[in-house]
């Protein structure tokens, strides 16, 4: 059995026993291998190839920086193996994305998954790569004294750069605004989406009306959408909210209207809610992968939300959004000199403040925004001297700091660093992509934990090359 026929029997789920069968169809009876050869081989097969892919990864990131990323799930295991908590933990970074493990925890503690993820780490030797982590914002990851990346920086004994997702802080701001409009949800899911489900099979889909009163700049947004349509989405459903922006605002398509069955209370706070979406959400949404204009995306969108004509929502999302302000650190802030959208202006007062105005010994990792003071606030207003550590540990020199940053297009240091700033993964949807992974396999082919990590890494080298069947 050669190693791209067991890669593409692990990737396709298919059984020792079943395996056999598929043999003795090609090769005839008189060829067919016992199940027991079949397994041994393919284990085999499998220890190597993993073998071979960690091995390649030693070699192919001596010096690159990496963020860790990781994302808990709950997850079905094979015939007797119950429920269990999965650790999907990956490395991004200046091109490289890889998953390294999905342990299983006794719980999803701070303190365990700090553990796993830096063994994870440590087995395949890139502790000092890692200069950052991704991670949702929930308490076992970001508590002050028990939360995973306090553990995790415990481990390696130095300072990481915390990269907050900024799609799970989008959702809890559209949460907020979620709950002003409809009150606080009773349960996972939400009825009036259940019954619109249940309905959308009977829709009279020649009844259509767009929004009756005007929404500002629209033109404007359509025109954004329009764009963001022709860039390839890295998921349908990103591309979906694109279009259903457009179908809201009238532009070419009209919306769904009175068809679906509302109360007034529940027609009046969806057009509410559907206007804030529309107006405000979907484009910090859609560039949330950006790095380099997430500390200006953030800022512009609280001032945003600061100024909402609907000041109910505008002050309850504004209120969630500035306790994640984590892009305008003092240590992220500095992302900003690597986007091409902040004037030479900004960024020489930038460097200015990171020259001159000292930081604090122990900076927070997010910046305190009064929601009400936040119109007068610069991106150059939140670096300090703390600024510049971002610059140092994506590990192509500060050099161009002390140049005007006009002249820095033309430097090798500053080409470097924006290439690996731009990179940085601000969006943990990557480790979703672990989730999605464990959550296929965990109840096939082995039980065996070894044999399991394994199987993991040869589907994801299988996937990576042929990504489809086409």
């Amino acid at each position: 059995m050669t190693p791209p026929v067991a890669a593409a029997l692990d990737r396709t789920r298919i059984s020792d026993r079943t395996a056999v069968h598929l043999f003795t169809a090609v090769h005839g009876a008189d060829a067919t291998p016992a199940r027991s050869t079949v397994r041994r081989h393919r284990r085999s097969a499998r220890e190597k190839m993993a073998k071979e892919i960690k091995a390649e990864m030693t070699v192919n990131v001596p010096a690159v920086p990496l963020i860790i990323h990781w994302d808990g799930k709950l997850v079905e295991g094979m015939a007797g193996e119950g429920i269990a908590e999965r650790l999907p933990i990956l490395v991004s970074g200046d091109g490289i994305q890889k998953l390294l493990m999905v342990p299983k925890l006794a719980a999803g503690t701070g303190v365990l998954t700090g553990q796993a993820v830096y063994d994870a780490a440590k087995e395949w030797d890139l502790v000092d790569n890692i200069i950052g982590m991704c991670f949702d914002t929930t308490v076992s990851n970001t508590g002050l004294k028990e939360g995973a990346c306090v553990h995790i920086m415990k481990h390696v004994k130095r300072n990481l750069l915390h990269f907050a997702c900024r799609h799970h802080v989008l959702e809890l701001v559209v949460g907020a605004a979620f709950t002003v409009c409809f009150g606080p949800s009773s349960g996972p899911e939400i009825q009036l989406f259940k019954r619109f489900v249940k309905w959308w099979p009977l829709a009279n889909q020649a009844s259509s009306k767009p929004l009756d009163d005007p929404v500002d700049g629209a033109d404007k947004i359509i025109a954004t959408c329009h764009a963001l349509l022709k860039e390839k989405q890295p998921r349908d459903d990103y591309r979906e909210m694109v279009q259903l922006t457009i179908i809201v605002l009238g532009g070419e398509i009209t919306l769904f209207r009175e068809e679906f069955a509302l109360t007034k209370h529940e027609k009046r706070e969806l057009i509410r809610f559907t206007t804030f979406i529309v107006t405000t959400y979907v484009e910090p949404w859609m560039s949330a992968h950006c790095s380099t204009s997430a500390p200006a995306t953030d800022l512009a969108l609280l001032k945003a939300l600061a100024a909402y004509r609907d000041k109910e929502i505008g002050r309850a999302s504004g209120k969630v959004m500035a306790r994640h302000m984590w892009y305008v650190s003092e240590e992220l802030v500095g992302l900003s000199l690597f986007d091409e959208a902040t004037v030479v202006e900004e960024k020489r007062a930038i460097v200015s403040a990171l020259q001159q105005r000292l930081g604090e010994k122990n900076p927070p990792r997010r910046a305190d925004v009064a929601l009400d003071a936040v119109e007068q606030r610069s991106l150059a207003s939140f670096a300090t001297t703390n600024s510049v550590g971002l610059v140092t540990a994506l590990g192509a020199g500060h050099d161009f700091l002390n140049v005007d940053p006009a002249e820095w297009s033309g430097r090798d240091d500053y080409t470097t660093a924006r290439r690996r700033a731009r990179h940085l993964r601000v969006v943990n949807d990557f480790a979703e992509r672990g989730v999605a992974l464990i959550s296929a396999f965990c109840g096939a082919i082995t039980r065996d934990e070894e044999q399991r990590q394994h199987l993991l890494q040869v589907v994801e080298r299988h996937r990576a090359l042929y990504p489809c069947a086409k």
